[in-house]
């Protein structure tokens, strides 16, 4: 079964209407790239990813923290919610000065 993740937001947004939501469908990562989606731990609710050794293949666009205020113009997020098990250092130590 492929998860759609566009239908899951609209479902969520028809029932918990809220504005100024942009939905960016991409990964996280502390670079810009590619990541390939791994089942290593193979449990059916833990995926892990990591960077391809090729950077034209890969599952999943990534994107950084410094690409998302770039792209939605904003110098503000005002809420961010991850799931990313410990691993928030890395992602935001790279910051640039106008996202902290």
């Amino acid at each position: 079964m492929t998860f759609n993740l566009r239908k899951a937001v609209r479902t969520a947004q028809s029932a918990f209407p809220v504005v100024n939501v942009t939905l960016l469908q991409a990964a996280l990562w502390p670079r810009p790239g590619r990541l390939i989606i791994s089942d290593h731990y193979h449990q059916a609710w833990a995926d892990s990813v990591k960077e391809p050794t090729d950077q034209t293949v890969g599952d999943v666009r990534a994107i950084s923290v410094n690409d998302i205020f770039g792209k939605l113009g904003v110098d503000r997020i005002d809420l961010l919610k991850l799931d990313i098990e410990g691993s928030e250092r890395e992602l935001f130590s790279r910051l640039d000065n106008m996202a902290r």
